[in-house]
């Protein structure tokens, strides 16, 4: 047995081994150079080294290294620390067979009577090469995939989660890479090696033991206990046997996994000195508060003597009563006190809070690293189902689109049926429409027959009458309606025929410029074959020459043969022919002249129909105007109902009221006048127009050409040009007679408004009301006909229309004189408010002032009174002020403390950051002179890695093509809705154009019959075109 150190020397070894664990040595992954470090002398005695046994008695692990079978092999010999790189790959699962299997052989080790070995959950046991080669694949792959804790910034609790996660990928890397050995081997190496047991090493954080730490040569381990953290350190004896089966070994712990579990207690030491240091800032913070509330009741306690000392003597030296000033002091000294009472309470409850709040937040701090724990555990189970299914990897791209086309599908097929969901369902709204509208009209005349039952039941004439007047007064809302629609109406239709009058120009000026471009192309035709016809002509000239010459020369040869005497018949029926030919008619002029009446009737048809437009379009607007001025005269009644109380005795106002209705009456007349006017004058040029055409006809006329057929247009375009002014003067009339008429009306309500406003008595009141409610009493008689009116002239209605629009005037006149009244005023009463409230502020401003004065008049004769309560009030903030300045100089004190820690936890950070890229580089060079194998395992990883970015570009390439069509897809399916949806706009307006012209069809053939003109038959329009019913 080895000498038992104390614990003194074992404090200072450990210290030794965690500073040179950092130093500045090179690495020596298990090569030949052997170096001295405090670990060769750790757990020696200083007086009596122990014997070395061969048999199986344990061998310590500091001569183990000095021995010839492992030299340079020992773990801790390599004065390494691995840190975590920048690099992050995901750790290997470790399988449960694997580790159960392990499990049972260990227990079968331990119980064929070897010597009692320290195992943790992590240890390792390496054997032969492979343990060896697994173990250097650990150290690559953590060297490659770890980070530095200096560099990533994160927090204490991350840093725990990272360490955890490490250990956790190195155990399941080793164990995937290695595979059980034999039970014979493990017993021949267990016979070789027999296991010591080391002694036991303190904690050296917050007073508390760590677990011993025992020394193997199989392997070295760390384990984790409630006190603190237990650390064991071996050296691991490496066994070269040859392979006989494959690669197998059993490898219990890993050195990095040691490694790692010492960062981890050195950051749980440094939370724990953290959690002291809060804990003296803390304690500090109490005592600094202790001695402030012990001053203060030092000073209370002195006052209090002091006041009672005052006390017992002014009353031993005046049996009187007390100054008034000691007891304004008394006074001052217990509030004093009282405040300072409660500042102490205010301290000790915030001291109290902050308590709480420190061991919430440490309760806090433990729930965190339980969840972060879970959280770990939960990911590394994920990592290992997702390592056990890596085929299914590539294919998921392809099913996740698959998948998302088939979605797509789906919803493009789900909108197709809403969409045929909606439009049933708006085929049964109109249909439960139209079914409704037929209850409403079924409902009506039940409603018109209940009322026609209770007429005849009740017997009562007045609610018959009055049943009457509401028909009455709905039919003449209805046609007020349907009046004030065809005036809105009339205006699209000016638009619309103005629209079709562009239309139809360009239309001519388009198909004159296609029969221009015709006959250039006819004339250049005609040239060419003019000069051809020409050349033509004169080789016949030619050859006729040469055949007459011919002809003369046989017949003076022959005179009496045969071809003579066929030449001599030939000729004189030629002669006829051309004769008869000379006399033929000239018919191309003839289709020219023929052409162009048809022509011009086209245009006299195309001007009788916009005549017959703007005729409609100024019955319209007359309508309009005149529906107008029944609701002026109509408003202008009720307004003067409703101020007939008020105005009875101001018959000035009636007269003007008179007049500016008259005037209003002038300017309708001259409108009217106006507009007669320029009809003749339209209709004047309408003839002149016609006679113009009518003698470029009869000049353009050729002598040669029959006299029928245009003396026969020429008496039809007459004819029509007479009806349509015959026409045109019997509306004028028509107009003229509806215009005396209204003129007649209104003169009738002139005078039944000076009856009434003449007659006392409420019966002449309610008469009014009533006509004016059944007002315009022409419709109650019969519809409306311009044609069968008859009265006056238009001047007098114009004359009443200047009237009433005089009258009109005047109301405004009084109404903007009684508006601007009513403002002066407002602004009187403003005005006198405004000065009010100035006059108030005013007095209220110099009371206080006179306040003020009063009170500081008050406050210095008080003070010269009692100038003692001055002083004491000045001893009051000084004290105070004391105290800021204390608690103020404290906070100071604490920040420079904290300054200084910042200080060094920031060397401590940059000296901890040079090492560690020092022992990066370190490594990187001893990587340089490592195995093939090894090589080949970061060749293996970086390929990994590149899969797993040409994993992630796929991934996201999916996603684009994805997005693309489904963008495709919808821009498809919005052009084929916006194709729809214009066609659909498309046949409704050709649906509209449509009909717009078949009510203007129809009404012009109502127009024609109302006149009783007769339309003829198609086989008699050449005949009689028109004929006029008399």
């Amino acid at each position: 047995m080895a000498h038992r150190l104390t614990k003194d020397e074992l404090d200072e070894q450990f210290e030794q081994f965690l500073k040179e664990s950092v130093s500045d040595d090179s690495v020596d992954l298990g090569g030949s150079a052997m170096r001295s470090s405090v670990l060769d002398s750790l757990g020696k005695a200083s007086q009596k080294p122990p014997p070395k046994k061969t048999s199986a008695a344990p061998v310590p692990w500091w001569q183990e290294d000095d021995s010839e079978e492992t030299p340079g092999r020992g773990l801790l010999r390599s004065e390494k620390t691995f840190c975590k790189s920048l690099r992050r790959s995901q750790p290997i699962q470790e399988e449960e067979e694997e580790l159960q299997h392990q499990g049972v052989e260990r227990g079968s080790e331990e119980e064929e009577g070897a010597e009692p070995v320290i195992f943790s959950r992590d240890s390792l046991e390496p054997e032969g090469e492979s343990a060896q080669e697994g173990w250097i694949d650990t150290l690559s792959m953590i060297s490659f995939t770890s980070q530095s804790y200096g560099q990533s910034g994160a927090s204490e609790m991350e840093a725990l989660q990272e360490a955890y996660r490490q250990i956790s990928g190195s155990l399941e890397d080793s164990d995937h890479h290695h595979h059980p050995s034999s039970p014979v081997r493990r017993e021949r190496r267990r016979k070789s090696n027999p296991v010591p047991v080391s002694p036991s090493v303190p904690e050296l954080s917050r007073g508390t033991l760590l677990a011993p730490v025992s020394t193997t040569e199989s392997g070295w381990s760390v384990s984790t206990t409630e006190s603190g953290w237990s650390v064991s350190t071996t050296e691991s004896g490496w066994s070269s046997e040859p392979r006989e089966e494959g690669r197998s070994g059993e490898v219990e712990e890993s050195p990095l996994v040691s490694s790692l579990r010492l960062q981890l207690a050195q950051r749980e030491r440094e939370l724990h000195t953290r959690e002291e240091e809060l804990l003296l800032q803390y304690d500090t913070e109490v005592s600094s508060l202790r001695q402030e509330n012990y001053l203060l009741q030092s000073k209370l306690h002195s006052t209090e003597e002091a006041n009672s000392r005052k006390k017992g003597r002014l009353g031993r030296g005046l049996d009187g009563p007390l100054d008034p000033l000691t007891e304004d002091k008394l006074r001052l000294i217990e509030k004093e006190v009282k405040e300072q009472e409660t500042i102490i309470q205010g301290y000790q409850q915030e001291n109290e809070k902050l308590y709480l709040q420190m061991k919430a937040l440490q309760a806090q701090s433990k729930l965190n690293e339980e969840a972060m724990f879970t959280e770990n555990q939960r990911l590394l189970n994920e990592l290992a189902l997702t390592n056990n299914s890596p085929r299914t990897v590539g294919n998921v791209g392809c099913v996740a689109h698959i998948q998302r086309i088939t979605e797509l599908l789906g919803q493009m097929q789900a909108a197709q049926r809403t969409e045929e969901r909606l439009v049933e369902e708006t085929h049964r709204l109109k249909q439960e429409k139209q079914a409704l509208e037929v209850d409403l009209e079924m409902m009506r005349k039940e409603r018109d027959l209940a009322k026609a039952q209770v007429v005849y039941t009740s017997g009562d004439k007045s609610f018959e009458l009055q049943v009457a007047k509401d028909r009455h007064k709905e039919e003449v809302c209805v046609l007020k309606k349907r009046l004030q629609w065809y005036a809105e109406n009339q205006e699209l239709l000016d638009r619309d025929s103005a629209r079709l009058r562009a239309a139809t120009a360009d239309t001519h000026k388009l198909t004159e410029q296609v029969e221009k471009l015709k006959m250039e192309v006819g004339k250049r035709a005609n040239q060419n074959k003019t000069k051809e016809r020409a050349g033509d002509a004169k080789r016949i000239q030619d050859l006729e020459r040469q055949v007459k010459e011919m002809e003369k020369i046989l017949r003076q040869r022959n005179p009496n043969s045969l071809p003579a005497l066929i030449y001599a018949a030939a000729n004189a029926p030629a002669v006829d022919e051309d004769g008869g030919a000379k006399s033929s008619p000239p018919t191309q002029t003839r289709a020219l002249l023929e052409r162009r009446i048809q022509r011009l009737e086209a245009e006299l048809e195309s001007r009788d129909d916009e005549a017959k437009r703007s005729l409609r379009a100024m019955e319209q607007q007359y309508q309009r105007i005149k529906l107008q001025y029944e609701q002026q005269i109509s408003d202008l009644e009720q307004r003067l109902t409703q101020k007939h109380p008020v105005q009875t005795g101001s018959p000035g106002v009636w007269q003007a009221q008179v007049c500016s209705l008259q005037q209003e009456l002038e300017l309708l007349k001259e409108n009217h006048q106006s507009r007669g006017r320029t009809l003749q004058a339209e209709v004047h040029s309408l003839q002149e127009q016609l006679t113009q055409q009518i003698r470029l006809s009869n000049s353009s006329w050729p002598e040669r050409a029959p006299q029928r057929s245009p003396s026969r247009h020429q008496r039809q375009a007459e004819t029509a040009l007479g009806v349509r002014i015959e026409r045109l003067n019997q509306e004028l009339s028509a107009k003229t007679r509806s215009v005396q008429e209204l003129s007649r009306t209104v003169e009738r309500l002139q005078r039944e408004r000076k009856t009434m406003l003449c007659g006392p008595g409420p019966r002449s009141e309610g008469r009014t009301v009533g006509e004016t409610a059944t007002f315009p009493p022409t419709q109650d008689e019969k519809d409306y006909q311009p044609t069968a009116f008859s009265g006056s002239h238009i001047s007098e209605v114009l004359q009443e229309s200047e009237g009433l629009r005089l009258r009109l005037e005047q109301l405004e006149l009084q109404r903007d004189k009684e508006r601007v009244v009513l403002q002066a005023a407002a602004e009187q009463a403003q005005a006198e408010l405004r000065r009010v409230q100035q006059h108030s502020a005013e007095q209220v401003s110099s009371l206080r002032a006179d306040h003020q004065r009063e009170l500081e008049s008050l406050l210095t004769g008080h003070a010269l009174a009692h100038s003692s309560s001055k002083v004491a009030e000045l001893t009051n903030q000084v004290t105070a002020q004391e105290i800021m300045v204390q608690h103020l100089r404290d906070q100071v004190k604490e920040l420079q403390g904290t300054k200084d820690a910042l200080a060094v936890s920031k060397l401590r950070e940059d000296t901890l950051q040079n090492q560690l890229t020092r022992l990066l580089e370190e490594l990187k060079q001893a990587k340089e002179c490592h195995s093939p194998e090894l090589r080949h395992f970061t060749s293996l990883e970086r390929k990994i890695h590149s899969m797993e970015l040409r994993h992630t570009q796929r991934e996201k390439e999916l996603q684009q093509v994805i997005g693309q069509t489904q963008l495709v897809v919808e821009a498809e399916q919005q052009s084929e809705v916006e194709r729809w949806r214009r066609l659909a706009q498309g046949k409704t307006r050709e649906l509209e154009v449509f009909r717009l012209e078949l009510d203007s069809i129809l009404d012009v053939l109502r127009e024609l019959q109302r006149q009783g003109v007769v339309i003829p038959a198609p086989d008699q329009a050449s005949a009689v075109p028109f004929s006029w019913r008399t």
